[in-house]
Parts: structure tokens; C-alpha cells; sequence
């Protein structure tokens, strides 16, 4: 038979406390997505790729911007599959440490990519010019994969 939790003490603050942050995240939330256009997207890869990711977000309004959405997409696909190869966000935070983008620290018990990983993320980078277009200090592949 299932039991019902207890409730919490008279005159506890709890509920009211509940309700606000409810409504506050809901506001939020809702003021993200008008301010974006009706559009909501959370993706890290964006702080690597800002302007590709604002591009493949952008919702289409003509046959054109959808072409433009397809090729930015499958432009960015190699680093796409690349920041979703680990749990996020171990690939993300790693890779934006090796081009010198700041990054927390990961959480535990997650650990960064090393070696050979993070210097396939490196080589995308570099394939995709995005350390020249944002001025990424890459270290030499020899000291990513070390």
C-alpha cells in the first residue's frame, strides 16, 4: 500500500518557497525563448562554434536559409559527433581548455579527455579553421596528445 510523504510543518515556508521558484523558472525559461525568437536551444558546442551554432539554430523562413542550415550542419557535423562522444560535458569542457577558452572544472567523478581523444578534437578545430576564425591558442598536437 502506498504511503503518503509527510507534510511539511505548520507555517513552513517550504510550499510558498516551491511556488516561486516555480514560477521564476518558468518565467525564465520563457523570457529565454521569446528573446530568442520562439527559439529555445542549450548546446555547448556553441562555446566553441558560436556563430555555426547560432546559424544551424536559427529557425528557417526560406528555402535558402534551410540550404544554408544544411551545409553549415554538415559542416559542423565532425565537431557535433566529436562534443557528443562523452558524457557531457567532458568533450566540451576539454577541448575549450586545449584551444585556452575558459572552463570550469569538471564535476566528479568526471575526468577531461587526454591524449590521442583530445587531440582528435584539436585536429577538428584546426580542419575546420575554427582556431584561426576565433583566434584559438592551440598547443602543438604533440602536447595535446601527450
Amino acid at each position: 500500500m502506498p504511503t503518503t510523504p509527510p507534510s511539511p510543518p505548520a507555517g513552513s515556508p517550504l510550499p510558498g518557497l516551491l511556488l516561486v521558484l516555480s514560477v521564476t523558472t518558468g518565467l525564465v525559461d520563457a523570457i529565454s525563448v521569446l528573446g530568442l525568437g520562439k527559439v529555445f536551444t542549450a548546446n555547448m558546442t556553441g562555446n566553441i562554434a558560436p556563430a555555426e551554432l547560432a546559424t544551424i539554430s536559427k529557425p528557417w523562413t526560406s528555402y535558402a536559409e534551410a540550404e544554408g542550415f544544411k551545409n553549415a550542419y554538415l559542416g559542423l557535423l565532425p565537431l557535433l559527433h566529436y562534443t557528443y562522444s562523452a558524457i557531457n560535458p567532458v568533450a566540451v569542457k576539454s577541448l575549450m581548455k586545449a584551444v585556452g577558452l575558459p572552463a570550469g572544472d569538471l564535476r566528479k567523478p568526471l575526468t577531461g579527455l587526454e591524449g590521442e581523444a583530445l587531440a582528435k578534437g584539436v585536429r577538428i578545430i584546426q580542419e575546420l579553421g575554427l582556431d584561426k576564425k576565433y583566434g584559438y591558442r592551440v598547443k602543438p598536437l604533440s602536447a595535446v596528445a601527450a
